[in-house]
């Protein structure tokens, strides 16, 4: 059974580093988690249709009833060109959805960073373990369980690490792929606005 303790006093500085690292990317990640839920559970519920009903050929009130959210921003986005029409609405729709997008992946940037500094660290608190093993063999001699105990301690930066890096990836990918289904929500969203703005301009042309 691991001892925790024994574990971090034996890996070191750099081995708290990488804890600390792995406790606020965790943190972090499952701030940005908790947020996407949100988001997503907004987006799945809305009906387009809902959007649609109160607009008829004025384009006001259909994004008055939605919940707060990037949807509703992008609707209220959208819709703010209703008067200037489809061509205007189109260009708003990816001024609007790629603000969304931008709020969404904030912190992604970090989690990366940690997935992939963590191994890095661990291999460095490794390497710092072995050379002062080889250092004391040199200096004083040891046996082989002594060298085998040393390599195992210098080692346990290694494992850190990878437990640091490896859930962070995981996590960094769930977000990313949230992120991509949003998108694809609210891609749909302006779609079906422009779509029936464009349909209420053929209307007023005919």
């Amino acid at each position: 059974m691991w001892n925790w303790v024994s574990f971090l006093r034996d890996g070191g500085p750099i081995a708290w580093i990488i804890l600390l690292t792995s406790i606020f990317t965790m943190a972090l990640a499952m701030d940005r988690l908790w947020v996407l839920y949100r988001c997503t559970l907004v987006s799945r519920q809305l009906d387009l249709n809902q959007l649609e009903e109160p607009l008829g050929s004025h384009g006001t009130g259909g994004h008055a009833t939605l919940p707060p959210g990037p949807a509703a921003r992008v609707v209220q986005g959208i819709m703010a060109f209703w008067d200037k029409g489809s061509g205007a609405m189109r260009e708003a729709a990816e001024i609007a959805i790629r603000e969304e997008l931008f709020l969404l992946s904030k912190g992604l940037s970090t989690i990366e960073w940690a997935a992939r500094i963590a191994p890095m660290l661990g291999l460095l608190g490794t390497v710092l373990g072995m050379v002062d093993m080889f250092g004391a063999i040199g200096t004083a001699g040891a046996s082989s369980g002594a060298v085998a105990l040393g390599i195992r301690k210098a080692l346990y930066t290694t494992v850190a690490g990878l437990c640091c890096a490896i859930p962070a990836s995981a996590m960094l990918r769930l977000l990313d792929h949230l992120i991509d289904a949003e998108e694809e929500r609210l891609r749909r969203i302006s779609h079906h606005l422009i779509l029936h703005r464009m349909r209420c301009e053929g209307g007023t042309q005919g």
